[in-house]
């Protein structure tokens, strides 16, 4: 035992292949690269699953099962942080990859009914809005109230800190990821200048929007990323303008931060992380508010990258400068919270 713990096991989805588990991959590598002993372990029902070939590069060994004893540790996503209400003796930790899609924030959100439209509220067609449901998330919510200020957390976003702070009471320490390089650095970047109007994009995220936008500004060519591998995703956005995420950045996003290494320019909304300088660091008018006139907003920060693309993109320069860094970053968080013990709830 190098740390704090004797051995550190991290539950996670199996055979999922999106950048909260490959967060989860990152932990246990860099744990081990530390001297500490750490293993995945399939989340219940996830057993079966095929372990995700693209992750193999990861020192991330598994273990069936836990051990739950005195002297270890158990982490789990906010996702899943009922499981570690079985957990008895060893310490437990939540790890908020993001906000935004955890069940304490979708619980508070359709209690108080805050994710209806004006149109969906005013016609009352959401389920949220029925009394029984609302209740029901109120109930769930003050379930979990004892069990969040039980077991200590760490946040992967300033967005999941300042949340937690505001409305839990609860002090995280930062424990971030980073964007693996390899495949990003293996395509050659094409000089902005001369690129053509693109804009890429991920459908999957404000995709009504993006359609208006085609209509309004039909001289750029759209491509939506997706059905693709990790190199031809590389390969687009190393071929494009602008990188567009009008979504709701429910933690520090990924694919912004690989578009700025490939010399796109991110344009994002400023909501979740988006909004967070410390999560998403470009300039603010990069940053899309997200208010009745997003399309418009959308529209005068895309014109600005086309009117002056080289202009734009040196803006970003500290940006990609901070995302070179952010695995000995990591590194330096995993250090100081689970092999040292250095936690933020302990400088209260």
């Amino acid at each position: 035992m190098t740390g704090i713990f004797r051995k550190i096991f991290v539950i996670y989805p199996r055979g999922v292949q999106t950048g909260g588990p490959e967060a989860l991959h990152q932990l246990v590598h860099t744990l081990r690269i530390l001297g500490q002993d750490a293993y995945l372990v399939p989340r219940p029902g996830s057993e079966k699953a095929e372990r995700v070939a693209a992750y193999a590069h990861y020192d991330a060994p598994e273990s069936a099962h836990i051990e739950d004893i005195s002297g270890n540790a158990v982490i789990t996503s906010e996702y899943v942080l009922p499981y570690l209400a079985g957990v008895k003796q060893a310490q437990r930790f939540c790890w908020w990859l993001s906000i935004d899609n955890s069940p304490v924030f979708r619980d508070e959100r359709r209690a108080h009914g805050l994710w209806e439209s004006a149109q969906q509220r005013h016609l009352q067609v959401s389920k949220y809005r029925t009394l029984a449901f609302a209740r029901a998330a109120v109930r769930r919510l003050n379930g979990q109230d004892r069990l969040l200020h039980e077991v200590s957390h760490l946040t992967q976003s300033q967005y999941a800190w300042s949340y937690l702070y505001s409305k839990l009471d609860i002090i995280s320490t930062m424990v971030s990821d980073y964007v693996p390089l390899a495949v990003l650095r293996s395509v050659e970047p094409l000089p902005i200048a001369e690129r053509a109007f693109t804009i890429a994009y991920n459908p999957k995220k404000a995709a009504r929007i993006t359609e208006l936008l085609k209509d309004r500004l039909p001289q750029a060519t759209y491509l939506p990323l997706t059905g693709m591998t990790s190199c031809e995703i590389a390969k687009s956005l190393s071929s494009s303008m602008v990188y567009l995420d009008l979504g709701y950045h429910p933690g520090k996003d990924r694919m912004p931060r690989e578009a700025a290494i490939c010399g796109a320019v991110s344009l994002v909304a400023r909501r979740g992380s988006g909004a967070f300088f410390e999560d998403v660091p470009i300039p603010w008018e990069h940053k899309i508010s997200p208010n009745d006139n997003i399309l418009n907003n959308s529209l005068t920060a895309i014109n600005r990258v086309f009117e002056n693309p080289k202009g734009n993109q040196t803006l970003q320069d500290p940006y990609r400068e901070r995302i070179f860094r952010e695995e000995q970053t990591f590194k330096d968080e995993v250090r100081n919270a689970l092999v040292m013990g250095k936690f933020e709830s302990n400088r209260a």
